[in-house]
C-alpha cells in the first residue's frame, strides 16, 4: 500500500518547495510594476536590491517569497588578461547572462571600465513568457571585490497555478487509474484462479499467501507518464530559474541544498530516455547492446548528480559560452534572455544519463566483492525464483517480508520470464528499465517449518513475437508457464486468459 500511495502521490510532491494556488504572502510593489511597464520596472529594480545589499557580508544570501539577492566574492581582475572573453566566461553566473551583460563583463576584463562600472539588468522568458529578471552588478573592495545577483520572481497569476494543480491532480488519477488497469486487477484474477486450480504441489486445502509487488516500474514504463512529468517540472520554469541560481552558490548551504532536492525531480528526464532508448533499440533491432537498469538507482543517481553537474556546466568554459548561446539566439533583444533551447539542453544532459550506464558492460554494476566476501548470497541472486534477483529498493523491501522464513525451508519456483530474456533479449518488451519489482509471490506452507514460493510475472512484459509459440493451456491452472526447448520458445497462457507467468 505505501508502495502505492508513494507512486500516487509523486505528481503532488512538488508542493513541498512550490506554493499552493490560495498561498498568499505579501508581494513587493514592484512585482505590479514590472508587468504594467517594464521600462518603470528597470528604473526600480536596482534601487530596490542596492538599499538591501547595503546590509549584507559577503558570501551571504537572502531569500523572499518573490525575490532572491546572494552576494559571492570575486577575485580582483589582474591588470592585463591574455583573453578577455575567456576571463568574462568566469564570472558569476555568467551563463546566464544576456547579450548586455556579455558585452559589460568582456568590457571589464578587457580594461576598458572599472569592476564597479559592471551592471545590467536582464528579463528572462520561457516561450515568450516573463518569469523572472535578474539585477547584477559589482563592487570594488582592496581584498576581493564583491559580486550581487538578484533575482526578481513575477508573481504567476492565481488562474495559471489552479491550471497546475488541476494538472497534476488529473496526472495523479491517471496514475492510480493505470496501476488499477494494468496491474492491481490482475490480483484479483489471481487470487479466484487460486481458488478454483490452486498450484503444481500444493494441497487441495492449503492456504495460499499472495505477497503483492511494487508498480513502480509500470509506471515507470508509461512513455505518456514520462512525458507529462517532464512537462510539469518545465511548467515551473519560474522555481527551476531560482532553483538554479541558488544551486551556483555554496554560501548558504540550506538555500543550495533546498535547490539541490528540487533538482531531484529530474530523475523523469533519465526515465523519459529510457523509454524511448528502448523503442529506438526494439525497432532497429539492436536490443543485444543494452541492459535494463536498476530504476532504484536510477533515482538515486540522477538525484546525486543532478546538484553537482549543474554546478561544474557553470564552472567550464565550453558550456557557459554554449549555454550563453542558447539563452541569447531566440531573445527578442540584448537584455533579454529566451531559455527554452538551453531547457531542452540540459533535459538531454541529465537524461542520456541513465542511457550511458545501460550500454556499458553489466559486469560493471555486480557487486563482486558480495560474489567474493558471501557466495551463498551471490548464489541467491543469481537463482531467478529468487526474491533477491530484483532491483534495490524491492530487494530490500521483499527482505522485511521473507526474513522470518531464514530458519526454515524454503523452496523457490518461477522466475521463468529472466531465463527467456537472458536466452534472447528481443522478448523483452521494454529494454529501458528492469521489471523484477512488479513480480508476485505465493507462498504457502508445505509441512513443519517447509514453505513454498512460487514467484510470478506479468506476461505483459513479454514481446511476443515469431518465433515465439503462444497458446492457450487445455489444461486448468491458475498460471501460464514458459517452455525453453532449444530454439524454441513457448508461452503457455493460464486458464481464464490469466495475466501471471510462471
Amino acid at each position: 500500500m505505501l508502495l502505492m500511495m508513494n507512486v500516487a502521490i509523486m505528481p503532488l510532491k512538488a508542493y513541498i518547495s512550490e506554493p499552493l494556488p490560495w498561498t498568499l504572502y505579501s508581494v513587493p510593489e514592484f512585482t505590479h510594476d514590472c508587468r504594467i511597464n517594464y521600462t518603470l520596472c528597470t528604473q526600480i529594480l536596482p534601487s530596490f536590491f542596492y538599499n538591501i545589499s547595503k546590509f549584507m557580508p559577503p558570501e551571504s544570501s537572502i531569500v523572499a517569497p518573490t525575490f532572491d539577492l546572494h552576494a559571492v566574492t570575486f577575485p580582483l581582475i589582474p591588470s592585463q588578461v591574455q583573453d578577455p572573453i575567456d576571463y568574462a566566461l568566469h564570472f558569476p553566473y555568467a551563463g546566464f547572462y544576456c547579450n548586455e551583460g556579455i558585452y559589460e563583463a568582456i568590457a571589464v576584463a578587457s580594461g576598458h571600465k572599472n569592476i564597479s562600472q559592471f551592471k545590467f539588468v536582464g528579463s528572462v522568458h520561457f516561450l515568450g513568457i516573463l518569469t523572472h529578471i535578474n539585477i547584477m552588478w559589482a563592487a570594488e573592495n582592496p581584498s576581493e571585490n564583491v559580486f550581487y545577483a538578484g533575482i526578481a520572481m513575477m508573481q504567476m497569476t492565481i488562474p495559471w497555478l489552479t491550471f497546475k494543480l488541476f494538472f497534476r491532480i488529473s496526472l495523479s488519477i491517471y496514475i492510480v487509474r493505470y496501476m488499477w488497469k494494468h496491474y492491481y486487477r490482475h490480483y484479483v484474477h489471481l487470487s479466484k484462479a487460486l481458488c478454483f486450480y490452486g498450484l503444481d504441489h500444493a494441497t487441495k486445502n492449503c492456504k495460499f499467501e499472495i505477497i503483492v509487488g511494487d508498480p513502480t516500474s509500470i509506471i515507470l514504463l508509461d512513455p505518456v507518464v514520462s512525458l507529462l512529468f517532464i512537462i510539469d517540472f518545465w511548467i515551473s520554469e519560474d522555481f527551476v530559474g531560482r532553483v538554479l541560481n541558488n544551486i551556483l552558490q555554496l554560501a548558504v548551504m540550506k538555500d543550495f541544498i533546498l535547490a539541490y532536492l528540487f533538482l531531484s525531480r529530474t530523475v523523469w528526464f533519465g526515465y523519459g530516455s529510457l523509454n524511448l532508448t528502448s523503442y529506438l533499440l526494439k525497432k532497429f533491432h539492436c536490443d543485444r547492446y543494452f541492459h535494463g537498469v536498476d530504476p532504484s538507482w536510477t533515482a538515486i543517481g540522477i538525484a546525486l548528480v543532478a546538484g553537482p553537474m549543474t554546478l561544474l556546466q557553470s564552472r567550464m568554459s565550453f558550456t557557459i559560452h554554449f549555454y550563453n548561446i542558447l539563452f541569447t539566439s531566440l531573445a527578442n533583444n540584448d537584455r533579454e534572455t529566451e531559455t527554452v533551447l538551453a531547457s531542452i539542453f540540459y533535459t538531454l544532459i541529465l537524461g542520456v544519463l541513465p542511457v550511458v550506464c545501460g550500454f556499458m558492460p553489466r559486469d560493471w554494476f555486480h557487486n563482486s566483492w558480495v560474489r567474493v566476501f558471501n557466495s551463498a548470497h551471490a548464489r541467491l541472486k543469481s537463482m531467478h525464483s529468487s526474491y533477491h534477483y530484483n532491483d534495490t529498493k524491492n530487494r530490500w523491501t521483499l527482505h522485511l517480508v521473507f526474513f522470518t522464513f531464514n530458519q526454515g525451508e524454503l523452496t523457490t519456483k518461477g522466475g521463468a520470464v529472466y531465463n527467456l530474456f537472458i536466452h534472447d533479449s528481443k522478448y523483452k518488451k521494454n529494454l529501458g528499465i528492469s521489471q523484477c519489482g512488479s513480480d508476485c509471490y505465493v507462498k504457502w506452507m508445505t509441512g513443519a517449518e517447509k514453505w513454498t514460493c512460487y514467484r510470478l510475472s506479468l506476461l505483459s512484459c513479454i514481446d511476443v513475437q515469431s518465433p515465439m509459440q503462444f497458446t492457450s493451456t487445455k489444461q486448468p491452472t491458475a498460471v501460464g508457464s514458459i517452455e525453453l526447448d532449444g530454439e524454441v520458445v513457448r508461452v503457455i497462457q493460464g486458464s481464464n486468459k490469466s495475466a501471471w507467468v510462471l
